[in-house]
Parts: C-alpha cells; structure tokens; sequence
C-alpha cells in the first residue's frame, strides 16, 4: 500500500514539474517564481518533520509536490518583487515603439483587439476637449527573449469596413517573455462596439469612463487589473475570464450593474455595496431605471473582487489599489 502511495505521489509531483516548467516557458508562470525557494525554505524542514512525526509514512515526494504548491501560491501575494527575475531567456536588450492609428473621415465606431503576453498595461482615455485626431495612440516597451536579434516589435493592423475601422494591436506571447509594458488612450469622439484583450498575465488599469462601449472580453492569467466604468448612456456587456487574481471594479453609483459569477473567487464585497441576489447574480437597486447599464459575467479561478461606487463618475486619475 504504501510503495502505491509513494508512486501516485512520484507521479503527480513530475506532472506538477511539468506544468510549472510550461507556463514559465511560455510566460504565463514568471521565471521569479523559482526565487521564492530562496524564501520558504524553512518549510521543507517543517514538512519533512511533519512525516517523521508520522513515522515517515509521508513519502518525500509528496513532501517536494506540497512545498512546490506552497511556492506557486506564494507567487501570487501581492508586493513579491521576485517576479520580476526574467529568467534564463532573458538578455536584458528589449525595445519601445510609439504608435497612433489616425481618425479618419467618417469613422464613427471601432473594433479593438489586444494579444499580449505578460504585461504592465495602461488605457486612458483622451480628454473630451482636445479634439485628437487619433482613435488610438500609445507606447509599447517589452524586453528581448531567446533571440534578441529577431523581430519582437509588436504587430499593428487596421482595416476599414463602412463607418467602422477595425484594430488589432499584437504581441504574441515568445519563449522566454520578458517584461513588457503597455500605455495607450482611446478616442472617446467615437462608438466602440468590441474590446478584446487576451494575455498570459498582466497588472494594470483599463479606463472606460469616458467611451461608449457595447461589448468588453477579457481573458488573462493571474492578474491585477482595475477595470473602470462611467456614466455613458450606453449599455455594456463585458465578460472577464482570469486566473488567481485581484480585479478592482469602478461603477459610478447612478449606473445600472449586475454581476454573475463563476470559479472559485472566495472574497466579495458586493453585498456591503448595496448589490443583492437575484437568480445568482448581484444586481443594483437602480438596474432598470439607470440610462447606463454594465452587465458582467466573471470567471476567476481564486481571488478577490472588490466593487467600489462613488456618486461621481470615475477619474482617470485616481487609481484605487
């Protein structure tokens, strides 16, 4: 019985190695996540004094696999600077590039599209007085990989159909990811009717105070993402898919909100913010009367969800966490 339990436990830790090593490879899992060692080491002796205790009935595999598991929640708490360790890819070169898609003659609604891998994101929007005449504009600043002298600009591609200008801003995820930053504004002259954003991991602020949006998709890894609503007039549907993550939900309170949710997400505060159940969503008193409505749906695999309505609408400005 126990050479049976000391084989399951050998296997799952080798499948367990496995997929830490993919999702490094691949940028999802930061390479600083193997620095945490330098850390929680005392818990190894912790753990191997647990199983003489109990007359070392614990394989030590399963030691290993709980203080790996240990070292991957660890990664997630918030202020571990060890994540920022690139790894054995990085070259420590990188690049920036500035870049603007104009507003041409009869466009009124966009389409925005945004591949990332890892990343620092930014979005504002541009004052309503300035009178841009940009849709989109901003910087990117990412760090080489493997092979600092190939391509790793990001790709920027438009096509216009009708009154509508479709956008694409793309950066793969690349073996060996480095860090990488995105700073951008949108043009709140103009109507979007979908926003896409699809990354490995990101922290950041998403401000969509200021724009008329019909539809919002987010899919990403372990996050830290503060997403930003106003008092537009419009109704938003907009879906979050993430990993182990902390998001910061900004609704000004005169707008219409419900929230469904799914996953694991084990803390909330949408009950103190005067939301209550209604057929396993959290809806505001003022849904149906309210001219601007945001309903969202929310998978997070563990985290937190914090809502916070002021009485105002939001300012770019002033960031909650």
């Amino acid at each position: 019985m126990r050479h049976a339990v000391d084989s399951v436990s050998r296997g799952l830790l080798f499948i367990a190695l496995g997929i830490v090593f993919f999702l490094n490879t691949y940028g999802i899992l930061p390479w600083g996540f193997w620095v945490n060692v330098a850390d929680l080491w005392p818990l190894l002796f912790i753990l191997g004094g647990i199983a003489l205790l109990l007359n070392k009935r614990v394989p030590f595999s399963t030691v290993l696999l709980v203080f790996l598991i240990a070292l991957v929640g660890y990664s997630f708490v918030p202020g571990n600077n060890h994540l920022k360790y690139q790894g054995p890819y990085h070259t420590g070169s990188g690049g920036s590039m500035d870049f603007a898609v104009p507003l041409e003659e009869g466009i009124n609604k966009a389409n925005v599209a945004l591949n990332l891998g890892g990343a620092d994101i930014n979005l504002n929007t541009v004052a309503p007085k300035t009178n841009s005449k940009n849709i989109l504009e901003g910087q990117y600043e990412w760090t080489a990989n493997v092979n600092p002298s190939s391509d790793q600009s990001p790709k920027l591609s438009q096509n216009r159909n009708g009154d509508t200008l479709n956008i694409e801003f793309d950066a793969e995820k690349r073996i060996g990811n480095g860090e990488s930053k995105l700073d951008f504004t949108l043009n709140p002259q103009i109507d979007y009717g979908n926003m896409e954003v699809n990354a490995g991991a990101f922290n950041g602020t998403l401000d969509l105070s200021q724009l008329r949006m019909s539809n919002l998709d987010i899919n990403s890894g372990a996050s830290q993402l503060e997403l930003r609503f106003g008092d537009t007039g419009t109704k938003t549907q907009a879906e979050v898919n993430a990993g182990a993550s902390k998001v910061t939900l900004v609704v000004p309170e005169q707008v219409g909100l419900k929230i469904k949710i799914s996953g694991f997400t084990n803390s909330t505060n949408f009950a103190g913010d005067g939301l209550f159940l209604q057929d396993k969503e959290w809806v505001s008193p003022n849904y149906d009367s309210a001219k601007s409505k945001i309903d969202l749906s929310m998978s997070v695999a563990a985290g937190k969800i914090d809502l916070v309505r002021p009485d105002t609408p939001s300012a770019s400005s002033d960031k909650i966490y």
